[in-house]
């Protein structure tokens, strides 16, 4: 849809066919031309970027950062209820928001941290201080090549297990938190992104059959566009051939550790706190599938 962001696509089209849920790779790397398309030609009002502190990268494209306002996203209490605090980076008051809710919390880099032999552990923790006192990214660069060591099995497994709050969040601010037409991105649009959509499309009433043919389209879109994904993962120590690939059985493992848990998506969203109700909200809002 977009030339130069080539894994941007529609997720779901409201009931009314006026606006849309989009699904992309960091839209903060679009061109001129593309960024034109999405402030004028589709008219996004809200991003929800999955993405970790970072990864962000808005504030180099002028032409965004000119029209989106960043808002980080912690989530306050778990239970009963869930609740999250909405704090913007600049109160700027711009009219088009930016919600920052990364799925890479504490909790999941505990357990890629406990994977590790002690040595490599607690180098990694030194990193962890060395970014906190000198704001580089040495640390998150180590995490994400963790990630692809362990492999995508190990990480959708692990999203599903640790990451349900950030999760259910993510779906609040798509359901009623803010305005559309929106977007839902991470670095490549694949994984993180790719979870997401996955629920919402369940949410809408898709079959596990399409949610899969959906996902396996980032494969196709990444490998026509292969130099742009490998300028946005320089300077990981990644395997592109593996994070590229999209197989269909990926998904199957984060729906089996969501049952896992709570012995169906809808429960387990309703545990996490995106409740039945909300469930239901959201589903009468998109377009019906046939």
């Amino acid at each position: 849809m977009l030339p130069e962001l080539s894994n941007f696509r529609v997720l779901a089209k409201d009931r009314n066919g006026k606006s849309a849920l989009y699904r992309s790779s960091a839209i903060d790397r679009a061109g001129a031309r593309d960024a034109d398309i999405i402030l004028d030609d589709l008219n996004i009002r809200s991003v929800v970027d999955l993405r970790t502190e970072t990864e962000n990268n808005f504030s180099s494209n002028q032409q965004l950062n000119d029209n989106f306002e960043l808002s980080s996203i912690s989530i306050v209490q778990k239970s009963p209820t869930l609740e999250f605090k909405v704090k913007a980076v600049a109160n700027d008051k711009r009219s088009r928001q930016v919600y920052c809710v990364s799925l890479f919390q504490r909790n999941v880099t505990i357990v890629y941290l406990k994977m590790l032999p002690f040595f490599r552990m607690l180098s990694m923790i030194s990193l962890a201080v060395i970014d906190n006192l000198f704001n580089t990214k040495y640390f998150n660069k180590r995490l994400m090549s963790m990630v692809g060591q362990f492999g995508m099995r190990k990480l959708y497994r692990t999203m599903a297990l640790n990451s349900r709050a950030e999760i259910c969040a993510a779906l609040k601010l798509i359901n009623t938190g803010s305005q559309w037409p929106l977007v839902v991105m991470c670095s490549v649009g694949k994984d993180r992104t790719g979870m997401i959509s996955a629920l919402v499309q369940y949410i809408q009433g898709c079959s596990i059959e399409q949610i899969q043919e959906d996902y396996c389209v980032s494969e196709v879109n990444l490998r026509r566009d292969i130099h742009i994904f490998q300028k946005a993962i320089k300077g990981y120590k990644l395997d592109i051939e593996e994070l590229i690939q999209s197989p269909k059985e990926l998904i199957l493992v984060f729906f089996d550790a969501i049952r896992e848990q709570s012995g169906s998506v809808e429960q387990w969203l309703n545990d996490g706190g995106f409740t039945f109700s909300e469930q239901q909200e959201l589903r009468d809002k998109l377009e019906s599938v046939s």
